[in-house]
C-alpha cells in the first residue's frame, strides 16, 4: 500500500466515523466521494453512491423512497436544489421517509463542485418543540398561557384600531374553587379548572382565543364579535357545564362569574385597562349572585 493510498484509507475511515453525512460533488453534479452516514441517512447502497452518479439520479431514488423537503413536492425539491447551489444560501431541511429531519448546508469548492454537510436535527427540533410548548402553554389545562394570550390580544387590539371591526373579551372567574379545594381536595379542584377550560375551548369559535390567566381565572377573546354574540356563546358554555354537572353527579356546582366587554380604543389605552374593565364587570356579576368574593 502506497503512502497516498494509506492516507486515503485513513481519510475514508475518518469520514465514516463522522456523525454527520458528508458528500462531495464535482462541477458537473457528479458524486466524487461520500461517507457511510450519507448512505445511512438516505438508504443508499454502495452501488447507488458509486463515484460518477449524478445528484439528479440520487434524487430519483429519494423520490421513490419518500424523501421530501418540508413544504415541497419532489419536483420542486429538485428544482430548488439547482437554485440553492447557485447561491449557497441558508440551510435546507430535508424530511426522511422515517420522519427524521436532516439539516443540509452546502459550500462551493475551488474545483467548481461543492461539499454538502448534513446533520440529523430531529432530536433538537423535538426538544425545541417541547420547550416552545411549555413556554406558551398552561400546564394544567393545555390552554395558551397568560403571556402568549396577552400578546395575541395586543395584536388584535391594534388590528381593531385599523379596521374598526368588533372585538370583545370575557373575563371568567370560577365560582367556589376554594371551597372545592378545601372540602374535596386539590385533585377535584384541578378537575374543575380543567373541565371548565376544556368546555370553554370546545364551545368557542375557531377564531376565538381562550387563555388561563392563572388560578381560577380565564380570559376569552372574541375577534369580530359583539358583546351580545359573545354572551350567547357564554350561555352555551354554562348550559354545557350544567349537563356535565348532572352526568358526573358532582357534589359541587360547575359555575363561573363573567364580565363581557367590547373594545373601545378611545377609552382603553392598554391591554391592562381593557382587561381590568372586564374584570370589574365579572366582579359585579359575582356580587349579584354570591356577594363579595
Amino acid at each position: 500500500m502506497t503512502n497516498i493510498s494509506r492516507r486515503e484509507a485513513v481519510l475514508i475511515e475518518a469520514m465514516d466515523n463522522i456523525p454527520a453525512a458528508f458528500v462531495v460533488y464535482d462541477k458537473h453534479d457528479r458524486l466524487i466521494v461520500c461517507n457511510a452516514k450519507f448512505r445511512e441517512f438516505y438508504g443508499y447502497s454502495e452501488a447507488d453512491t458509486a463515484p460518477g452518479v449524478t445528484h439528479q439520479e440520487l434524487g430519483l431514488i429519494d423520490q421513490r423512497r419518500g424523501v421530501i423537503v418540508a413544504g415541497m413536492s419532489s419536483e420542486d425539491y429538485m428544482e430548488s436544489r439547482l437554485k440553492y447551489r447557485a447561491s449557497f444560501d441558508d440551510e435546507q431541511l430535508v424530511k426522511l421517509s422515517d420522519g427524521r429531519l436532516i439539516s443540509t448546508r452546502e459550500r462551493p469548492i475551488a474545483s467548481g463542485g461543492f461539499v454538502s454537510i448534513q446533520i440529523d436535527v430531529s432530536e433538537i427540533t423535538e426538544a425545541q418543540a417541547i420547550l416552545e410548548h411549555y413556554a406558551t402553554t398552561d400546564e394544567l389545562t393545555g390552554l395558551i398561557n397568560r403571556r402568549v394570550g396577552l400578546q395575541m390580544m395586543s395584536k388584535l387590539m391594534s388590528q381593531h384600531k385599523r379596521s374598526g371591526d368588533d372585538l370583545s373579551i370575557c373575563y371568567i372567574d370560577i365560582d367556589g374553587l376554594k371551597a372545592v379545594n378545601d372540602e374535596f381536595g386539590h385533585e377535584r379542584g384541578d378537575w374543575l379548572i380543567k373541565t371548565i377550560g376544556n368546555t370553554v375551548k370546545e364551545a368557542i369559535r375557531d377564531s376565538d382565543i381562550v387563555m388561563r390567566l392563572g388560578g381560577d381565572e380565564f380570559l376569552i377573546i372574541f375577534p369580530q364579535c359583539s358583546v351580545a354574540q359573545a354572551n350567547l356563546i357564554i350561555k352555551a358554555i354554562q348550559e354545557r357545564l350544567s349537563e356535565i354537572e348532572v352526568s358526573e353527579k358532582t357534589l359541587f356546582a360547575l359555575g363561573f362569574s363573567y364580565g363581557t366587554a367590547s373594545y373601545q380604543h378611545e377609552i382603553f389605552r392598554s391591554v391592562e385597562e381593557y382587561i381590568a374593565h372586564s374584570d370589574n364587570l365579572m366582579y359585579q356579576n359575582k356580587l349579584e349572585k354570591n356577594g363579595p368574593r
